[in-house]
C-alpha cells in the first residue's frame, strides 16, 4: 500500500493567482521519510525534497506542497512543506513519484473555481483517488476564501444528508419544531 496517497488538489484557486496559490495535498499513511520524493505533473521533471537532514513524516498527518511557501501570497495555506508543479484546471493530472516509481497519481476533467477536489476522508488507499465517486469539492474554508482543508482531513464527500445541517465545520441532525 502506497504510504502517501494524494487526498487534495487546488488547481484553480480565485482569491489568489494561479501562479501562487495552486497546491496538492498528500496524506501519509504510515512514517516515513520524505527524502528524495518529487512531485511531477502529467509528464516532465519532478520537483524533488532534497536535503542532507531526514524529512520525516508522521503517520495520520497530511503534507501540502504547493507554488508559493508565502502565506499572504498563496492564499492562507497553513503552511507549506514542499513546491509543487504548476497544476491546470482542465485535463490535469499531479504525480507522487520517487525516483522512476511512481507512488500516486490523481486526475481530473475540470475543477470548479475557488474550490479543491478532494478525496473524501474515509478513502486512504491510492486507486481510491482514481474514482469520480470518491472526490468532491472542497467544503470548507480557508485562509483568504477558497475552499478546501489543506493540511488537515478532508470532510465527507457523500451520503445523504437528510435531515441534517451544516453546523459550524460539522454536520448535525436537524432540531426541528414540536
Amino acid at each position: 500500500t502506497c504510504a502517501l496517497p494524494i487526498s487534495e488538489v487546488m488547481p484553480d484557486p480565485s482569491a489568489v493567482g494561479d501562479t501562487a496559490g495552486e497546491w496538492i495535498e498528500v496524506r501519509v499513511n504510515r512514517d516515513l521519510d520524505l527524502n528524495d520524493l518529487g512531485v511531477a505533473g502529467a509528464t516532465g521533471n519532478p520537483v524533488v525534497l532534497s536535503s542532507s537532514n531526514c524529512l520525516h513524516a508522521t503517520a495520520g498527518t497530511y503534507l501540502v506542497f504547493a507554488r508559493s511557501p508565502d502565506m499572504t501570497m498563496n492564499g492562507g495555506l497553513p503552511r507549506v512543506d514542499g513546491t509543487v508543479v504548476s497544476l491546470t484546471n482542465s485535463n490535469g493530472a499531479v504525480r507522487m513519484v520517487m525516483g522512476a516509481t511512481e507512488l500516486d497519481a490523481m486526475t481530473w476533467t475540470s475543477v470548479r473555481a475557488g474550490h479543491s477536489l478532494q478525496l473524501d476522508d474515509s478513502f486512504t488507499a491510492p486507486a481510491d483517488n482514481d474514482v469520480a465517486a470518491n472526490l468532491c469539492d472542497g467544503n470548507a474554508t480557508y485562509g483568504a476564501g477558497d475552499f478546501g482543508t489543506p493540511g488537515a482531513a478532508n470532510r465527507d464527500c457523500g451520503g445523504s444528508t437528510a435531515g441534517m445541517c451544516m453546523d459550524g465545520a460539522s454536520m448535525r441532525p436537524l432540531v426541528t419544531p414540536t
